[in-house]
């Protein structure tokens, strides 16, 4: 998520620096939506809205991923570097967090360190797991990438759109009809790793984005982004109040209306010229350290605040805030040989 962004196409700049704010966005409403009885506050709807469009944040790093990555011929011992680069930052943050929640939150650890193999010790860093995953599959992917044709590719977004999202929307809404049912027997590639699709989707979009401007117009593209958000803030709604409690099924990254608000959000910001900007060079390499650190001053917040009751004033404050304080500290990080690792 993080690297040298003076050589990259601005656009790419822009939408990974908003992408690193919008995650940041989802935790903070996330404090508010989990909390014992978010469902009752006049806030709700436009949390779950808020929820809703900023959950795009997360897909959007992977699109980022997915361009840089499979648009540079395989290099093994660069992916190996990558690899275990990735893996010693998982198991430094991943210690910093046990200790955190032990001394913060009065959570102990699980005694088993193995278990720390399947599970995350703090939520966020699920990133890390799927990342090193790819990349693990990296020279797999990219073969099969590189020897798409164009009406293959056109395949596999269409299929991965309907088979992925699709299948996962069509559980949901019978689950709000009682018939709970899951998805057992997945298509391989295009169904049972919604996140290959979005590491793939991001590489072909963006390298056919001049392309796409004929097909696809503006207007269309921030329809289909607000009508998916304004989906996903009804459905979710609706399984909330049946359940008498927030449900979040449907805004999870792998259901068909979150995969159309992400890639038309992807492809939107290809619309709008990007000048180079000082700030979001200063800030773009820091994202992948903001997105590590920033859950202690989430959790810092819950303990201060009393969600979900507190003002909606709290969320643009929070937002400045943390990433205020988080992009400093990471800055620092980087300064110093053994601690930029793990931020970078």
């Amino acid at each position: 998520m993080a690297q040298k962004t003076r050589s990259f196409d601005q656009h790419i700049v822009r939408i990974r620096v908003l992408s690193c704010v919008l995650v940041v966005l989802i935790h903070i409403t996330h404090a508010y939506l989990y909390a014992g009885g978010a469902i009752d506050s006049k806030k709700f709807i436009p949390l779950i809205f808020i929820n809703a469009a900023a959950r795009i944040g997360v897909p959007l790093f992977f699109m980022i991923s997915g361009y840089l990555t499979l648009r540079k011929p395989y290099d093994p011992d660069k992916n190996r570097k990558k690899i275990f680069h990735y893996i010693g930052v998982l198991i430094a943050w991943s210690c910093f967090y046990l200790i955190w929640n032990k001394l913060f939150l009065n959570e102990d650890p699980v005694s088993n360190p193995l278990y720390y193999l399947f599970d995350t010790a703090k939520n966020h860093l699920w990133y890390l797991y799927d990342l090193v995953g790819l990349y693990i599959a990296f020279p797999f992917i990219q073969a099969m990438v590189h020897h798409m044709d164009r009406r293959m590719e056109n395949m596999f977004l269409v299929l991965w759109l309907i088979l992925a999202g699709g299948g996962r929307l069509l559980t949901r809404v019978l689950e709000l009809s009682s018939i709970d049912v899951g998805i057992e027997y997945m298509v391989p590639i295009l169904q049972a790793t919604y996140w290959l699709g979005y590491f793939i989707s991001g590489y072909l979009l963006y390298k056919r984005k001049d392309e796409l401007k004929q097909k696809l117009s503006t207007p269309l593209l921030a329809a289909a982004f607000i009508g998916a958000t304004v989906m996903i803030t009804g459905l979710t709604y609706m399984d909330s109040m049946l359940a008498d409690d927030f449900q979040d099924p449907f805004l999870t990254y792998g259901e068909l209306f979150m995969m159309l608000s992400s890639t038309s959000f992807f492809l939107l910001n290809t619309r709008f010229k990007a000048k180079e900007h000082r700030l979001f060079n200063w800030f773009g390499p820091l994202t992948f350290g903001v997105y590590l650190v920033h859950p202690v001053f989430i959790d810092i917040a819950k303990e201060l605040i009393r969600f979900p009751w507190a003002s909606a004033l709290y969320i643009p404050l929070l937002l400045v805030l943390i990433i205020s304080v988080s992009a400093i500290i990471v800055w620092i990080m980087a300064k110093l040989p053994g601690l930029k690792k793990i931020v970078s």
